[in-house]
């Protein structure tokens, strides 16, 4: 480790670029200045909120052969040796994370194919990103043909266990990224948790997961677990300004909060809106719940939502080589679900702020019945787990809703 003298002992690191987290980063920022790493994170926290990118940027400082340290003592990858030049480049929570993790898995698999230098041309040896899309290169044939709704313990065998104990290329360690872990069914998690207690030496595994109850408590107990939260709406503002040109093309300031507002304080699901054309979504079908609102019938409401799923998921599965069509749909039912549920907690609080202060038999009255929309949500995304077809669902979400707020009117209207 050396003291970087060009810049004055202020280095600008990579894990700097992390937004939104600085609690993350701190708590980071001192397993690296202290040189005492654990050997398994679970980095959990809401989707789209930099975890997958965090971890991307810590494993490029974990390998770093040259790493430097600035006047107080932060350290931080040196982006000029062998292996820095092998991550490649990645703009923190922003456009191209979806894409930083696609390059990845294409790495992964090229790295196993036996190439020069121990699987190196273009990845990084001794970087293992581990995602469900894997199971589409098992040596398996019937892993190869499953649905990719989960990662089968196959390909925690191929792409964890097998390669866990060899010496790391590079000779510096080796860092496992398991994303969506939670995707880990029992047998995988139990697969992998002889090497969880007993990791090679210089090894890090990173599980990151958006619903950390599904790990098992034998998982999340061999764990350091290190909590994301929600961007601040100030982030997702930043991150719009600084892609006005790609993100608001034509769009009004409406649309603009709107956009805020459905992203949750995920840049992620910020990103898919636009990518995706998702601001049509909100054009659409919450006018049609409004409608509802004021006493008008939408048979045709439950049609157009699933519609929407759909075509989302086939645009998604287009640009995502090997992607799973019932996972794309699960996507893009969660984002349906999503808008409709901070639709109705937008009506709760506007209807709420035009009743009377200590009003409370009025209040419970207008907001009562978007209360229970958000239930519904719930229960639709219950009935999608079970397998119930999209087009039934979304027709059972509209009924319900319908029966809900088809006598909601804001005060005063």
């Amino acid at each position: 480790m050396r003291y970087d003298s060009e810049r004055g002992g202020d280095y600008d690191g990579v894990m700097d670029r992390i937004q939104g987290q600085s609690k993350v980063v701190g708590v980071l920022d001192a397993a690296l200045m202290s040189g005492k790493l654990h050997h398994a994170y679970m980095f959990h926290g809401p989707v789209g909120v930099g975890k997958y990118s965090t971890a991307v940027e810590f494993a490029k400082v974990v390998l770093c052969l040259d790493p430097v340290t600035d006047l107080r003592g932060k350290v931080a990858a040196c982006g000029a040796c062998k292996s820095c030049q092998l991550f490649k480049p990645i703009e923190t929570a922003t456009f191209g994370v979806d894409e930083q993790r696609e390059q990845a898995d294409h790495d992964e698999r090229r790295g196993n194919e036996g190439d020069d230098e121990g699987g190196l041309k273009g990845a990084h040896p001794d970087l293992h990103v581990v995602v469900k899309e894997l199971a589409r290169y098992s040596d398996d044939a019937n892993i190869r043909n499953r649905k990719l709704t989960s990662i089968p313990v196959q390909v925690i065998q191929e792409a964890v266990l097998d390669k866990a104990y060899k010496k790391p290329v590079m000779g510096k360690g080796k860092v496992f990224i398991i994303d969506e872990a939670e995707l880990m069914n029992a047998f995988g998690q139990n697969a992998i948790l002889k090497t969880l207690e007993e990791p090679a030496p210089g090894s890090v595994f990173i599980l990151v997961t958006s619903s950390e109850d599904r790990l098992l408590p034998t998982i999340r107990s061999r764990c350091q677990r290190i909590g994301f939260v929600p961007l601040g709406d100030d982030v997702v503002r930043r991150w719009l300004e600084r892609h006005e040109a790609e993100v608001m093309r034509g769009l009004d300031d409406e649309m603009r909060e709107w956009l805020i507002g459905f992203s949750g304080g995920s840049l992620g699901r910020a990103e898919l809106v636009v990518k995706y054309g998702l601001f049509e979504w909100a054009r659409e079908v919450l006018p049609r719940i409004e409608g509802i609102a004021t006493g008008r019938a939408d048979g045709e409401l439950g049609g157009m939502m699933a519609g929407m799923v759909d075509a989302f998921a086939k645009a998604w599965c287009d640009g995502h080589d090997g992607a799973s069509k019932e996972a794309a749909n699960k996507m893009g039912a969660g984002l349906m679900w999503g808008m409709v549920a901070e639709h109705a907690r937008r009506q709760m609080m506007m209807n709420a702020e035009q009743v009377g202060v200590g009003d409370l038999e009025q209040g419970e009255n207008v907001m009562e019945p978007w209360a229970r929309v958000i239930e519904y949500v719930t229960e639709a995304e219950e009935l999608y787990r079970s397998n119930v077809k999209i087009d039934m669902v979304c027709d059972h979400l509209v009924m319900k809703m319908t029966q809900a707020i088809y006598r909601c009117k804001a005060v005063g209207s």
